[in-house]
């Protein structure tokens, strides 16, 4: 399958296959917390359905999303996506390490766009092409409303 999942959703997929149906931290919500971000992957695994996170936002940073196929990296420094491999590495083209390659940087501040189904090494920028997905993924990254947890958590440790 080439559906969209999150190491998160371990968490969530795995409380499914035990029988665990409510799976809320509620101490951590008690203590401000933001919820768990877990989804149950268990119909992808077993019977191919669309991931859990389709037509949903997946946010990797506060500068990087993923929305079904597409990802948005909006990062105003020069990035190096992926590292551009190829199916062999080091080949003829890895002269220079991919991380310190000037060809590879990509000025990502109005945001690169990357069809990761069809790109998964990230190399075509999809930006101009797909102006309507870029602007809707810019979107998505501008709702995230940082969390910042400024309070004193004690931990008790039961014995």
């Amino acid at each position: 399958t080439s559906e969209i999942v999150h190491m998160a959703d371990w968490y969530a997929t795995i409380a499914s296959l035990a029988g665990v149906e409510d799976i809320k931290d509620y101490r951590a919500e008690a203590s401000g917390l933001p919820p768990l971000d877990s989804r149950s992957q268990v119909p992808v695994l077993f019977s191919g359905s669309p991931s859990a996170w389709a037509d949903s936002p997946l946010f990797l940073s506060s500068s990087s999303v993923i929305l079904n196929s597409y990802k948005l990296i909006l990062q105003g420094s020069a990035v190096s996506p992926a590292g551009h491999p190829g199916p062999v590495y080091p080949n003829a083209s890895s002269h220079l390490s991919p991380v310190d390659s000037p060809s590879l940087s990509l000025d990502c501040g109005g945001g690169c766009l990357f069809n990761v189904v069809d790109d998964p090494t990230e190399h075509r920028d999809l930006a101009a092409d797909e102006p309507e997905v870029l602007e809707r993924l810019v979107r998505e990254l501008g709702g995230l409303e940082p969390y910042e947890n400024r309070d004193e958590l004690e931990m008790e440790c039961e014995g």
